[in-house]
């Protein structure tokens, strides 16, 4: 059994590993690299949500005629305005059935609620 542990320990003392400082210096390189790639992925998803290119035309795909200019319920309740939408919230959900398109919604209405409403239209 000695035997055995001392051959092992003699291959591993001829393995040639790098010095400590070599590891660190590599482990320093990774955790930048790692840094700028989440910092690279998190700027692009953070552009806000457009109300008219994203989120109107889910809301013409279930909802029109009636909330859109011409429609019975348009009088009331507006969807082509945004304020509308941020009003109701995820009540809109009866007819979006889309997961995507809910996340999508959902998002739109947490930017709108972190700025207060002012730049819903």
């Amino acid at each position: 059994m000695t035997n055995f542990l001392w051959g092992v320990l003699y291959s591993l003392e001829s393995l040639a590993l790098p010095p400590r400082a070599t590891y660190l210096n590599l482990m320093r390189r990774l955790a930048l690299a790692l840094a700028l790639l989440l910092a690279a992925s998190t700027a692009s998803s953070t552009k806000p949500v457009d109300f008219e290119t994203q989120i109107q035309p889910i809301l013409k795909g279930k909802c029109q005629p009636c909330h859109f200019p011409g429609g019975t319920m348009y009088a009331k309740r507006p969807f082509d305005k945004a304020s509308t939408i941020v009003a109701l919230g995820e009540k809109l959900f009866t007819r979006i059935k889309d997961e995507n398109d809910r996340a999508l919604i959902r998002t739109f209405l947490a930017e709108q609620k972190s700025q207060g409403s002012g730049s819903a239209r």
